[in-house]
This record gives structure tokens, C-alpha cells and sequence, in this order.
């Protein structure tokens, strides 16, 4: 969606003669544009270059073209090694074993009592204030 309105646009502002701006808007699309599936976004960003561009920018627009390429692969092969992982039962299955083994350790833990209440720890709290308290109040005699 972003490429075509890119597109449009760059059009629009060759038309009115700003070439850098459109330019930038190419650059700018191409973000969204995989060169292996959005061919015909690179062609029209190719003519523009070719028209209106020197060596420089057309060699720019190669580097962006490559470095779109570069990206969208690693996130291809991403992807593919998720699916390949998530489409595996073996994987679904360890999960599955791995949640309830945890929510087992978890349930245990609360029936033996390995939890504290904060009640619990409130009260020793208040409990130790009192003993500061009564050691403090102590005097101390100093006279001779």
C-alpha cells in the first residue's frame, strides 16, 4: 500500500519538476518494496533514475535496491525456519509437556506451603519494630 502511494507521489512531483524530491520518495518506498516480488515499483524507480539521474544516484538506487534484497532474504529464511518449527508436532509436543509440567511444579509448591503470605511477613515486620523499640528505650547511665 505504501509503495503505490510512493509511487503516485514520486510521479506527481517529477511532473511538477521537483527531481530530488521525488527521488527521496523513491528512496523512501523502497523500504516497503521487495525487489524479488515488487518489480515494477524498481522499474519505475530504475526510468526515473536513468532519465533524470547521474552515475551517482543511479548507483545509490542499485545499493538500496541490494541492501532491500539483503533484508528481505534474512527475513525470509526467518520465517521459514518459524514455520518449519511451528508446523513440527515434536515442538508443539515439548511445549505443551513444558507448560504442564510447570503449571505441576507451580500447583506442589502451593500445597507444601513453599509460598509466604504477605500477611505473614507484615507481622514479622511489626513483630522486629517492637524489639527495636524495647532495646531503644533502654537507658543508659553515664554518671560517674
Amino acid at each position: 500500500m505504501c509503495r503505490l502511494l510512493c509511487l503516485d507521489f514520486a510521479e506527481m512531483e517529477t511532473k511538477i519538476g521537483e527531481i530530488d524530491r521525488a527521488r527521496a520518495i523513491y528512496a523512501h518506498g523502497s523500504q516497503f518494496a521487495d525487489p524479488k516480488r515488487d518489480i515494477n515499483y524498481y522499474m519505475k524507480y530504475q526510468e526515473f533514475e536513468e532519465e533524470y539521474g547521474n552515475e551517482d544516484t543511479y548507483r545509490e538506487m542499485l545499493r538500496i535496491k541490494r541492501t532491500m534484497e539483503l533484508a528481505n532474504s534474512q527475513v525470509n529464511y526467518m520465517a521459514n525456519d518459524f514455520v518449519a518449527a511451528s508446523n513440527s508436532t515434536s515442538a508443539a509436543m515439548s511445549i505443551d509437556r513444558l507448560a504442564s509440567q510447570a503449571e505441576a511444579e507451580a500447583m506442589e509448591k502451593v500445597s507444601n506451603g513453599h509460598f509466604v503470605s504477605s500477611k505473614r511477613k507484615i507481622d514479622d515486620d511489626e513483630s522486629s519494630n517492637k524489639r527495636e523499640k524495647r532495646s531503644h528505650n533502654e537507658e543508659i547511665n553515664i554518671d560517674p
